[in-house]
């Protein structure tokens, strides 16, 4: 390339001496091309190794026999899982999907978090290996690990991810609002286009979705009763704007112009699908008030009780703690079901998760 380019700039004129040095540009952009690709598989090698060996030192804790021996195994692996945090930060930057991104940081996160529960859990059952559900909770923290480092490997194989440990998966929007959304786009139509044998049944069956979603919420436990008489009138009152919007529909089929009539129709819909909204928002705040207004003080009182030795109430508090997690996880996927920011949704159902999966272990 540098003999071609400079014989070109010698004789700048001259075809052949410019088709050489474009030529050679190009097969230098070719090897510069190879040796990234090559760098890059190399890169990722040696990241796959290291969860190898990370994956081989979480095995080894689960054999160790003695306290000594553990702490020397679960040095051994912290080494090696601070090695791969520090390799997979510096490559979730070159990773060109944000969906990867996040799979990759939620990996990391995950082995964070149940690292110290492996090795916490393993001292509990070197001490007290007659009790299963010590066992338990060595073997849960060992099986998520694993699958943290499996969905790293998968990411940076380009694998489709098989586990539940990535946030991708997560990010739709709830079903009930884009249900609604849906709704509030195809029932606006111009007054030729509508067909009474295929958009009435299909409007009404979707309308009836999103009844049986609003249901749901109104029927929940803690679902105030003057809010649950709301939803459901805001459901009747929606199902009546229908009807009526399709009946001028049929009176103005075949016509390019709708009717003041039709289009006082449409507004009225829109009034009542907001409306509907409104209130299924509402609900799920007086929900998020009332779960998240002391998320602590279960967890303080089973925490208390353990430190007291006291076998039954730390049992009693262990039920309390077990039925506050799940109340927060079921209000936190209600939140999701109405929420149409998709990083939001990412976030609280990967949260939701963690809790879910956790407070047996705890």
């Amino acid at each position: 390339m540098i003999i071609r380019g400079r014989d070109f700039m010698n004789e700048t004129t001259n075809t052949q001496r410019r088709l050489k040095a474009i030529e050679a540009a190009r097969e230098l952009l070719k090897a510069v091309a190879r040796l990234l690709i090559m760098a890059d598989m190399v890169d990722v090698h040696l990241i796959l190794m290291n969860i190898a060996r990370a994956k081989s030192a979480l095995d080894s804790m689960q054999v160790a026999e003695s306290k000594q021996e553990l702490a020397e195994r679960y040095s051994a692996l912290k080494a090696e899982l601070e090695e791969l945090n520090e390799t997979t930060r510096r490559r979730v930057s070159n990773l060109r999907e944000l969906s990867e991104q996040d799979d990759l940081q939620a990996a990391r996160a995950w082995l964070k978090v149940n690292s110290t529960l492996m090795y916490t859990s393993s001292i509990a059952y070197i001490r007290h290996p007659e009790v299963d559900q010590i066992r338990l909770n060595r073997d849960f923290a060992h099986s998520e690990m694993s699958k943290a480092l499996q969905a790293i490997a998968e990411v940076l194989e380009g694998r489709n991810r098989s586990g539940d440990i990535g946030l991708s998966h997560l990010g739709r929007i709830g079903d009930l609002i884009h249900e609604l959304d849906q709704f509030q786009n195809r029932v606006y139509m111009e007054p030729s286009a509508y067909r009474a044998h295929i958009h009435r049944p299909e409007l009404e069956e979707l309308l009836e979705r999103i009844v049986s979603g609003a249901a749901v919420i109104a029927d929940s436990e803690n679902t105030r009763d003057d809010r649950k008489k709301k939803i459901v009138d805001e459901c009747n009152n929606l199902r009546q704007a229908l009807q009526d919007l399709l009946n001028e529909y049929e009176k103005n089929a075949g016509r390019y112009d709708g009717s003041e009539e039709l289009d006082l129709a449409m507004v009225h819909l829109g009034h009542k699908t907001k409306d509907l909204k409104r209130h299924l928002r509402r609900a799920i705040v007086d929900h998020i008030s009332d779960a998240f207004l002391d998320t602590m003080t279960p967890l303080m009182m089973l925490i208390d009780s353990a430190k007291k030795h006291d076998q039954p109430a730390t049992i009693h508090n262990g039920k309390l703690f077990y039925e506050h997690a799940q109340k927060l996880v079921q209000v936190a996927n209600l939140a999701c079901q109405m929420s149409n920011n998709e990083d939001g949704v990412r976030i609280v159902r990967f949260a939701a998760i963690q809790v879910e999966k956790l407070a047996p272990q705890v």
